[in-house]
């Protein structure tokens, strides 16, 4: 969740941070269409921004993502304002009583069995991200939490915080460690607006989100606008970027998403026919009480070619409850799909879904799935219920009465927020040779009912056949295998099923640090065996918050490249104990059956007595960004090229092919080659079997 013109974290920054904000911002509210629940309506406001690198945001030296101090005493918001779902809940939004405690016990652990088999891949990059330090000198006062997120794409990598955003071109890494060059950023996120005018250039409120396109090799930047809090309307603020190069710019978009509900926690999804996002939504007009699910479709074939005219479908779920036993009553902290690698086919509905424990009066602890279905020469759309999946039991209620100073860290009494209430950033769909697969998580309790307890991750893997579409729980379980606190995950799943989950860890006796584990498609179902690994060094991370909010994460962000292997991982850690001066860290691993070969030589060119000089030709690498080549006499073994650079230009984009002629002829012989990949970390794929290279003969 994040800001709506905020709560302070001490009082005496109340009357500093309101004049500030509020005499900077306050402006009257324009006249407000009404909205029409399932109908298209346009953006409000469209712009195109100039190339980044002619835009003059107020940023700061790269350096600040490692040398930045703070001051612990300055301004803090909490971000946001304290708005939680009601966590037992009826039609009416009445207390339901819970059916009493439950013990849950991790569903991957048993008696006698090892907690871990198999070790999980190492990071094979780190880098620092944003931090507190960043957000300070550029808006003057710090943010907590900082609702980590990030995307990346082949070349670039896009972190955002509550506030500010960098973007990494990942091409200009090195094999001395850079793992890339900040090429924009730090940068608060409403930079993108600059000299846009409106609301989305005047505010800068956060929650924001960053997603790549990989079907159309886009980023998409996006966060709320509240420019008349505590009236609306609200708005979502969309930047589309106008290559793949988000340095090129981007398409700017500002849409209205209601005249008195607040659009909080929008989460997005890239499906074939829309950007999709949910949004918790708070009723201004009443207090900001609960007042169900928003759920939106943004028109992304306009949005791609910078059309003004794109349009958005938003539809509250809370309108359709009228006798208070409709399926839409009890809906809350939803998640649109995500898609990964192929996108489903045209016509596909994208399935938004949602947790419910049974304490909270449901028959049994289950998953719903809905589908929102859109229809743009109609300009309508509808969302349905498909299903409820019953689950493996599990308890919600980390902490009693879901407390937010809930988990344990050294050196402090104050807990961590385990924000339990729903599901974790992001639902990612991927589609494999005869079924789609969903993937998603949520913290759970671990053990019986206590003021304070202790968190684990359940985790689930959704199977669809393509014949019938419908859903089931192929495979879940609970990470939990220690008295450690686990939560804040995020999940994702590779082209070759491997599954890996990014996620924050701490107790009494280990600092809050960042932590992934995962599992391949022949390991046992229900388990996680791959050993967990941290992100972040213990020397590092050395420190906890004290803030007495709790606010820990919102979300993290755990995403596959686009060459379908590498894992990316953002999330926050502090390096010492204090209010609120956290860092985040980025890092990239990838499963050791998920190889960055490129595809087998396929052709040689002609060759002849004459010139005698072959054209050696290979299948592109996803993700690849070099290739060396080898080539070595058969009979004699000499190497007649060793290990030569070759860079993507000898690629063909459109063919997906790649040659390379060299400049001086070949003696006659039998000769090999083979090409090795080289990736953004200066790892290389290595040769394959020297039984497999290529074999052609020079006359």
């Amino acid at each position: 969740m994040s800001s709506i013109k905020f709560r302070w974290w001490q009082a005496i920054a109340i009357l500093l941070v309101a004049v500030m904000v509020f005499s900077a911002f306050k402006t009257v509210p324009a006249v407000a269409r009404p909205v029409r629940d399932g109908e298209a309506e346009s953006a409000v406001a469209y712009s195109v921004s100039p190339s980044l690198r002619s835009i003059s945001p107020r940023v700061i030296d790269a350096r600040a993502f490692d040398t930045l101090s703070s001051d612990p005493f300055g301004i803090v918001k909490e971000h946001p304002h304290n708005l939680q779902i009601p966590s037992r809940r009826n039609a009416k939004g009445s207390l339901i009583a819970p059916p009493g405690p439950k013990d849950i016990s991790p569903l991957t652990i048993q008696p006698g069995k090892k907690i871990y088999e198999i070790p999980m891949p190492s990071v094979d990059l780190a880098m620092n991200g944003l931090n507190q330090g960043a957000n300070r000198t550029l808006m003057n006062y710090g943010v907590y939490p900082p609702d980590t997120n990030g995307a990346v794409s082949s070349d670039f990598y896009i972190q955002t915080v509550n506030g500010t955003m960098a973007i990494w071109d990942l091409r200009q890494a090195s094999m001395a460690g850079n793992a890339g060059k900040v090429v924009y950023g730090p940068a608060m996120i409403n930079s993108l607006w600059t000299g846009a005018g409106g609301v989305c250039e005047a505010t800068n409120d956060g929650d924001p989100v960053a997603i790549w396109d990989n079907a159309a090799k886009r980023f998409l930047v996006t966060q709320f606008a509240l420019p008349y809090y505590p009236a609306g309307p609200f708005y979502e603020c969309i930047a589309v970027s106008r290559t793949s190069n988000p340095m090129d710019g981007f398409y700017l978009y500002t849409f209205k998403t209601h005249n008195t509900l607040m659009d909080d926690y929008p989460k997005f999804g890239v499906w074939q026919d829309g950007y999709y996002m949910s949004v918790n939504q708070f009723d201004s007009a009443t207090g900001f009480t609960w007042a169900g699910v928003g759920a939106a479709v943004f028109e992304r074939a306009k949005m791609l070619v910078g059309n003004p005219a794109a349009r958005i479908i938003y539809i509250n779920t809370s309108a359709k409850c009228v006798g208070g036993s409709e399926p839409e009553c009890v809906l809350g902290g939803m998640l649109p799909s995500d898609v990964e690698g192929a996108m489903p086919p045209a016509g596909t509905p994208n399935y938004f879904m949602q947790f419910d424990d049974d304490a909270w009066g449901y028959s049994a602890d289950q998953l719903q799935v809905w589908e929102f279905k859109t229809n743009w020469v109609a300009g309508t759309a509808t969302f349905t219920k498909k299903q409820s999946l019953p689950v493996a039991a599990f308890d919600s209620e980390v902490c009693t009465g879901y407390a937010r100073d809930c988990l344990s860290q050294p050196d402090t009494a104050q807990g961590l927020d385990a924000i339990a209430d729903r599901l974790m950033y992001r639902l990612v769909y991927r589609r494999f040779g005869s079924y789609s697969a969903m993937v998603v998580n949520h913290t759970v309790k671990i053990g019986t009912a206590s003021p304070k307890g202790q968190a684990g991750i359940r985790w689930y893997e959704l199977r669809a056949p393509f014949t019938t579409n419908s859903w089931s729980v192929y495979q879940q379980g609970t990470l939990a295998p220690d008295a450690s606190n686990r939560w804040m995950g995020s999940i994702a799943i590779d082209r070759l099923g491997n599954i890996a989950i990014g996620y924050s860890i701490s107790d009494a006796s280990i600092y809050p640090n960042m932590a992934y584990s995962g599992r391949k498609p022949a390991d046992p179902l229900g388990t996680l065996p791959q050993t967990e690994t941290y992100l972040v060094s213990t020397v590092s991370a050395a420190g906890s918050q004290t803030g007495t909010a709790g606010r820990w994460g919102d979300y993290s962000s755990l995403d596959v490249a686009p060459d379908g292997c590498y894992f990316w991982f953002t999330s926050e850690y502090y390096r010492g104990t204090t209010p609120a001066e956290w860092y985040t860290m980025i890092g990239a691993f990838k499963f050791d059956t998920c190889s960055d070969a490129p595809g087998f030589a396929t052709t040689i060119g002609p060759v002849g007595s004459t010139t005698r000089l072959p054209t050696f030709s290979w299948n592109s690498k996803v993700g690849a960004t070099s290739y060396t080549l080898k080539v070595v006499n058969k009979v004699t073994g000499a190497v007649r090229i060793a290990d030569k650079a070759l860079s993507g230009l000898y690629c063909s984009a459109a063919t997906g092919i790649c040659k390379f002629t060299p400049t001086s002829a070949f003696a006659a012989g039998t000769y090999q080659f083979s090409i090795a990949a080289v990736n953004w970390t200066g790892s290389s794929s290595g040769y394959p079997t020297q039984s497999t290279w290529k074999t052609f003969i020079v006359p």
